[in-house]
């Protein structure tokens, strides 16, 4: 295992420098949480013949695979360890820009398209999303949040979870079935150490969607019960105005948990319906319990955030865990030529 490609170009220039015997083992982070990857290292300072500049563009081999391209964002210059440390990012970097856009009715995948044209980035929809998402005036955000306000809404809607990754200078737009693989970690494969966490911090099991008139001084409250999937319909005068609450919980988890409520606001122009179904929607992803997993292994590469695996620990069966599928939302992998490890944080 060693470092088969580590070089530093200048964008501005056709000059370049072959830096493997001068780098440190770096580490490479991958992330599906809306960050750019990260390239971080160290180069030994041998007098002076080399110094990198911001944007310089960094290429980064391992046992004969191009594993990352990007561009250094910045250099930390240390005189006593005759070294600098350096951090490239890849292109999802520039996601980060921000804009301001009126989008009209139209699919995820399009606006992928429009977001990385604007942004200047070599892309790629390797998996098409058709569902409509619906207008929306998105001021002064970032390119990497327009994207997520659709990939939650489309995730919410379908059920497909999408993500976007850069694949070595094209950044795309995937589903994550898509990179789901057959790997294994776990008794005997590659697990060298792992932290498993259960929290309902962040759940709730009882949901409000509240809609409001203030024509009217009346209240309409429709609850629905997981449980019993019967709705039940009451009628509250107020004195300042009408608000239509439409309200989904989960009378087990409930009793289990006590009462755990969030509540959100309709649009004016949804009905009780559309408020209901919205109900339904948060109740089915906030009732459940947050679980956590963060896993150290032997490096592999077909391991990176977005690349489904198999986790599989007898210590945990007790949790439910025999053998799970799991996704990877942050993989960091250190590669150094005699220990190469990842550490891996996971969606259950």
């Amino acid at each position: 295992m060693t470092i088969s490609k580590f070089i530093i170009k200048r964008r501005t220039t056709n000059d370049s420098w072959d830096v493997r015997s001068l780098v440190l083992p770096p580490k490479w982070t991958t992330d599906t949480t809306y960050e750019a990857g990260e390239l971080s290292f160290e180069l030994l300072m041998i007098d002076n013949t080399f110094i990198p500049q911001m944007g310089d563009a960094v290429y980064f081999g391992w046992n004969g695979n191009n594993v990352f391209m990007g561009y250094i964002f910045s250099a930390e210059y240390s005189k006593d360890n005759k070294t600098i440390s350096c951090v490239a990012y890849d292109k999802l970097r520039y996601l980060k820009n921000q804009d301001s856009i009126v989008w009209p009715v139209s699919t995820l995948s399009q606006r992928f398209e429009r977001v990385t044209k604007a942004a200047g980035i070599t892309h790629k929809v390797v998996n098409n999303s058709t569902y409509k998402l619906k207008t929306e005036v998105a001021d002064q955000k970032t390119y990497f949040e327009m994207l997520q306000t659709g990939i939650e809404n489309v995730l919410s809607a379908t059920g497909t979870r999408y993500y976007i990754r850069d694949n070595y200078g094209t950044v795309e737009l995937l589903k994550a079935q898509q990179t789901q693989t057959d790997l294994i970690l776990g008794d005997a494969s590659l697990l060298t150490d792992f932290n498993y966490t259960q929290s309902i911090d962040q759940s709730a099991n009882t949901v409000k969607v509240i809609r409001e008139d203030k024509h009217s001084k009346k209240r309409k409250v429709v609850t629905y019960d997981e449980k019993t999937k019967k709705k039940k319909t009451k009628t509250e005068t107020t004195s300042w105005t009408t608000t239509t609450v439409k309200h989904a919980d989960s009378a087990d988890h409930i009793k289990q948990w006590g009462r755990l409520q969030i509540v959100e606001k309709a649009d004016n122009d949804m009905n009780d319906a559309q408020m209901l179904t919205k109900a339904k929607q948060l109740l089915r992803e906030k009732n459940k319990i947050s679980q956590t997993l963060k896993v150290t292994a032997i490096g592999l590469l077909g391991i990176r955030a977005g690349t489904s695996f198999y986790f599989r620990s007898q210590e945990l069966k007790t949790f439910g865990f025999g053998q799970k599928l799991v996704f990877p939302t942050k993989v960091t992998h250190t590669f150094d030529p005699n220990d190469w490890t990842m550490d891996i944080e996971v969606l259950i």
